[in-house]
């Protein structure tokens, strides 16, 4: 096999695509055209100053209600006092500059923000589709984002990087220069990433409005325990919103009616609006 950066070509047994969400080797696989398009994301990205979060060394998530945009996101960056600041929604029709705004004024997070100087900011465009079952293609082997659906996390993606290098070694030690000599990265892949974590094909926010989602969170009394991993940290929030499910239904029980009605739908019922607002590039 030969690969080049345009300006080199290199000659390989094989080839490890680590190229991430819009991964111009899946493209050119032809991979992508196996799987369900999942949506179009658009992110704007601020690198902010004077920024003043409750917890400043950590990655933190904001989700929104309803209104969009979706997500907010921030965390440090490698400069100190510096913070990258990620809005991101489905959706071209929301006006990510003015839904951060409006995040920004919100009662619990405003204390956060009222010093902040913007440094310069910057975007991408991604797009999303369902998990490639078998990432491996003409003595490629796909790992982390460029096979998966975000997000499969900075220790998934080393795990991955990890796992796909190992096998290639073992495969040329051994001999075996086909898909036999790196069964057991696509054994573990299917077994650990695919088949154990599902994307439910939405975000149970969406349901709701900013106030009630705000009413909702206030319910949390314990602080849950930091993650990396968003799979995890889903899992101690099914836990926690089991918790407060007696109260909820005693105060608020639209609001469960909204979540059940969010429960009840279907992946592909869930990813049905997204879809309507994306742009396939397989």
């Amino acid at each position: 096999m030969v690969v080049g950066d345009g300006r080199n070509s290199y000659e390989s047994t094989f080839v490890i695509a680590a190229d991430g969400l819009n991964s111009k080797m899946a493209q050119r696989l032809g991979v992508n055209k196996e799987r369900h398009f999942r949506g179009t994301l658009r992110c704007m990205f601020s690198y902010v100053t004077d920024a003043e979060p409750p917890v400043p060394d950590a990655l933190l998530h904001i989700t929104g209600g309803r209104e969009g945009p979706a997500l907010l996101g921030m965390c440090c960056t490698h400069r100190e006092g510096e913070y990258w600041i990620a809005v991101d929604d489905f959706s071209y029709k929301t006006d990510l500059k003015a839904g951060f705004e409006r995040i920004m004024q919100r009662p619990a997070f405003a204390p956060w923000f009222r010093k902040m100087k913007t440094i310069r900011m910057t975007a991408c465009v991604g797009n999303l589709y369902s998990p490639i079952a078998e990432p491996f293609r003409d003595n490629v082997l796909l790992a982390g984002d460029a096979a998966f659906s975000p997000q499969i996390s900075i220790n998934g993606g080393i795990i991955c990087g990890w796992k796909a290098a190992n096998a290639v070694v073992l495969a040329l030690l051994e001999g075996r220069r086909d898909r036999e000599g790196v069964e057991n990265y696509l054994s573990w892949w299917k077994k650990d990433i695919v088949e154990r974590h599902s994307l439910v094909g939405g975000n149970f926010m969406d349901s709701l409005d900013d106030g009630e989602a705000d009413y909702l969170f206030s319910l949390f009394k314990k602080t849950l325990p930091a993650t990396l991993d968003p799979f995890t940290a889903g899992k101690y929030m099914q836990g926690e919103m089991a918790a407060i499910m007696p109260v909820l239904m005693a105060e608020r029980p639209a609001i469960i009616q909204k979540l059940q009605a969010f429960q009840s739908q279907s992946s592909d019922e869930l990813y049905a609006m997204r879809r309507r607002f994306g742009c396939p590039n397989v």
